[in-house]
């Protein structure tokens, strides 16, 4: 959840795949980014999930 106002919450996705931000019905923001305004009483559960990346040995 990135913002809330007049009972709607602003959802972001910041996921690896555009394929599931569009199949969720999200709108892209900027290269990465997507989003969508939903009611709040439609949203049962809020969580974060972080994925480590793997950058390769950077020594």
């Amino acid at each position: 959840m990135h913002d809330e106002k007049d009972g709607l919450l602003l959802l972001e996705y910041l996921g690896g795949s555009a394929l599931t931000a569009l199949e969720l019905g999200l709108e892209r923001i900027e290269r990465g980014v997507y989003r969508l305004w939903v009611p709040r009483a439609e949203v049962t559960g809020i969580h974060e999930e972080a994925v480590p990346l793997d950058a390769g040995d950077r020594t």
